[in-house]
């Protein structure tokens, strides 16, 4: 029998990056992810925020206008655009198309410059397992940007263009995971309209790993599950 793959234990920053931590993110946040990696010098914990979007969340002011095409990608261009990007965001558009998975892409002159994924089905996560969820929601997934075209928040207006548009399609909510200390991507996540709501926790690696659901996340059906053997990646 083939083992499962283990996460890699969480690395300790260098001094020079915990002080652009602290500049950045204030003394107790630097606190809070230094307790975090050094328990996973001991034990591989993952702990991550879910976090739901309903229509009335939505923070319409990221939603733009401007020469850029922002919509759904039709399945055929999502494998057109995988064969032009570099190996892991071909794949994971590869995989999004096989799944049929829904991405919203923003464009420019024929680049796909961002995009992410809505699913109707569970969706893979820390390797070998998967995040699931109540079917009454649609989860949203793998949000990208260029390089050169970050800090132009496309990535909110990606996010919210989708959820927007599958809210008004008469979706019940969105749902989707942050990583607990990951600040930056909390603090977006928030500016957007996502409300927390709840925590997954996965403890352990290998076989014997054990899941945790806050009572806010269970309520949507959210927990963590091993992905099945021969299932997508």
């Amino acid at each position: 029998m083939k083992s499962q793959p283990v996460p890699a234990i969480m690395r300790v920053p260098a001094f020079g990056r915990v002080a652009d931590y602290v500049r950045r993110h204030g003394v107790w946040r630097t606190l809070i992810r230094a307790a975090y990696v050094a328990v996973n010098q001991l034990v591989r914990v993952s702990i991550y925020d879910a976090m739901t979007m309903r229509l009335e969340h939505i923070n319409r002011s990221l939603l733009v206008q401007d020469d850029l095409d922002c919509r759904f990608l039709a399945t055929d261009e999502m494998r057109r655009f995988a064969a032009k990007c570099d190996d892991r965001r071909g794949k994971m558009l590869s995989r999004a198309a096989d799944c049929r998975d829904r991405c919203y892409g923003i464009i420019d002159k024929d680049i796909l410059v961002n995009f992410g994924f809505f699913s109707r089905h569970p969706a893979p996560l820390l390797g070998d397992l998967e995040v699931h969820f109540d079917h009454a929601y649609w989860y949203m997934y793998g949000g990208w940007t260029a390089a050169e075209y970050r800090g132009r928040r496309l990535h909110g207006r990606g996010v919210l263009g989708g959820s927007l548009e599958i809210l008004e399609g008469g979706a019940t909510a969105l749902v989707t995971v942050t990583e607990w200390t990951h600040y930056p991507s909390i603090i977006s996540s928030l500016r957007m309209g996502w409300q927390p709501s709840g925590k997954l926790v996965c403890l352990g690696s290998g076989p014997r790993r054990m899941f945790f659901a806050t009572k806010k996340a269970k309520a949507l059906g959210m927990c963590f599950e091993p992905r099945e053997k021969g299932g997508s990646t």
